[in-house]
């Protein structure tokens, strides 16, 4: 059985692989219908089967925040109507290797902790719009390099952890945005 996934960014509909011949990533956007699963304004689902075998991490914000169950680990969101989420957001330790763009779109954690996990990488715009965000987690990681941009508008932050990573160079203006 393939795993399906719902994606809404890719140029084309239901045609792209994602990262490995397990995943079926599938474009709803000129889509009404995204296979076995549904796309929504806020958010997308995972299609049949694969939502009957992911793991619910936890709840913020009206929205729900599941990690899937085979490799890449990719933590993503339920479909919702997200609203302010307040407190601390813990993802940590949860073995995630990637986040879907626009995982934390629409909501307001005031700390975020993504630390322990194996990310190597962060999507361009990951944190846009958390301009509350107080404490933003990284530590702990397989962080080679951080994307342009990938703090601007971060305007609350006060405490960044990004020990315990690979990071060797950090680009000019990475923390310009702070």
């Amino acid at each position: 059985d393939t795993n399906l996934v719902c994606y809404p960014d890719l140029a084309t509909c239901c045609s792209t692989d994602y990262r490995d011949s397990s995943y079926k990533v599938f474009n709803p956007t000129p889509c009404a219908y995204c296979a076995a699963g549904t796309w929504s304004l806020y958010g997308f689902e995972p299609c049949t089967p694969a939502a009957s075998t992911d793991r619910l991490i936890t709840t913020c914000g009206g929205c729900d925040f599941y990690k899937t169950a085979s490799s890449p680990v990719v933590l993503y969101r339920s479909s919702c109507v997200p609203s302010s989420c307040n407190g601390t957001m813990d993802l940590s330790g949860q073995g995630l290797q990637a986040l879907w763009d626009g995982v934390f779109e629409g909501l307001g954690p005031v700390d975020l902790d993504l630390g322990n996990n194996q990310l190597a990488t962060l999507p361009d715009g990951v944190f846009d719009g958390l301009t509350g965000l107080e404490s933003l987690y990284l530590n702990g990681n397989q962080l080679t390099t951080l994307p342009d941009g990938v703090f601007d508008g971060l305007t609350g932050l006060s405490t960044l952890h990004l020990y315990a990573n690979q990071l060797t160079t950090l680009r000019d203006g990475v923390f310009d945005g702070l």
